[in-house]
């Protein structure tokens, strides 16, 4: 018989929420701080904003081919072990990527380094769900997604900040020694698993844990929402900053760099909506999350930077609370194949970010942020729709 789970207020609860947080933290400084440089990376190797976004999607990419894989290799031999190695490998490949002596070189590495985050997303809800007291599951992957939000928003303020005064390869190494330090922390503060049993699988049994899970309808409605969710902020952050910097707003890069600090409002949201939601649901926060999102889009609109920044902020509470609320319920609704099930949710999210979010680039340079505007609407009530499947959380 496994030991009983973590509860809140013992000891190992607060090691596991604080490990969860660097996860958490080093997954999307990592994988976002090329947003900050992105105007660089155009202006040095003369490309479009579409195509310097793909720094950003190649990262993305490369954690939607590899969550799969790392959910079968962690069943094998063990989620703590398998996230311990990828949070240390991903921080040695990101001091590398500032090294990359061509473009093309860049993509591969930043690929590369998606590949060995994949294991965090992958695994993090998993190995949650099988650590947790059942009642603290959804409050505690808010702490995942906080973690999300923080590093978001540090990766991209570091590196824009420093990038601006000694050139974006300093402002990616920066972060990757920051990410180096979160890792170590990781490492030496997360528990050692409780309710974990091996449980090896045939790549035959893999397929048919995926399959039965793609088929379920409630399932599938979650997918879609990490799949929107993601891609829209991924495509907003992406873009913003070219936004705020040609006319009519004309805003600066080191002030653009700070108007990152709004991303911080996902860290809050995150752990407001997991209250929130045990008085009004899951799936009501999750359409609040639409609302917020579409209205905040909107106001980017508005030719006036206080317009644009409340626009972001309300955008990114929006996005985060109701990706939080669909990634905690992903473990809970899933009937068999937990680690798969978790891991086709962020192989949709990050697919969606690395997909949407380099086409939404395409619009941009096609018809302007009017047109970015748009797809992101849309994005929120295709989301929203989708949502029926679900029913009462």
């Amino acid at each position: 018989m496994n030991p009983p789970a973590h509860r809140p207020g013992e000891s190992g609860y607060r090691r596991l929420v604080a490990a969860l947080f660097f996860a958490g933290f080093a997954t999307f400084a990592q994988n976002y701080d090329a947003q900050a440089v992105l105007p660089q990376l155009v202006e040095e190797y003369g490309v479009s904003p579409a195509t310097a976004a793909l720094t950003v999607s190649a990262t993305t990419l490369g954690i939607a081919v590899a969550v799969l894989p790392w959910s079968h290799i962690a069943d094998r031999v063990g989620r703590v072990r398998t996230m311990k190695v990828s949070i240390l490998s991903a921080s040695v490949i990101g001091l590398m990527t500032p090294l990359a002596p061509t473009f093309e070189a860049l993509i591969a590495l930043r690929f590369a380094l998606g590949c060995v985050l994949a294991a965090l997303p992958a695994i993090a809800m998993a190995y949650l769900a099988e650590e947790i007291d059942r009642a603290h599951i959804t409050a505690t992957a808010s702490t995942f997604v906080a973690g999300n939000s923080i590093g978001g928003l540090i990766g991209r303020v570091l590196a824009g900040t420093i990038g601006e005064a000694y050139g974006w390869h300093a402002g990616i190494g920066a972060v990757a020694v920051l990410t180096l330090i979160s890792g170590i922390v990781f490492v030496f503060v997360v528990p050692a698993p409780r309710g974990f049993t091996p449980a090896p699988l045939t790549v035959r049994q893999l397929t048919r844990r995926v399959i039965v899970n793609l088929a379920n309808p409630r399932l599938r409605s979650l997918y879609v929402q990490g799949l929107l969710f993601m891609g829209a902020i991924t495509s907003m952050y992406n873009y913003v900053g070219f936004r705020l910097q040609t006319p009519p707003l004309d805003v600066s890069p080191r002030a653009t760099n700070y108007v990152f600090v709004v991303f911080a409002l996902g860290a809050v949201a995150t752990a407001v909506s997991g209250r929130f939601a045990a008085r009004v649901g899951r799936r009501r926060v999750i359409l609040m999350g639409h609302a917020l999102l579409l209205v905040g889009a909107l106001l980017t609109l508005c030719d006036g930077v206080a317009w644009v920044v409340v626009g972001l902020a309300l955008f990114t509470i929006g996005t985060f609370s109701g990706h939080a609320m669909a990634s905690g319920l992903v473990g809970q609704v899933a009937e068999s194949g937990r680690a798969q099930a978790t891991a086709l949710y962020q192989l949709l999210s990050q697919t969606g970010s690395a997909t949407i979010g380099w086409l939404l680039g395409v619009v941009f340079g096609a018809v302007g942020w009017g047109g970015v505007v748009f797809a992101l609407a849309a994005c929120a009530v295709a989301a929203a729709l989708a949502l029926r499947p679900l029913g009462r959380v």
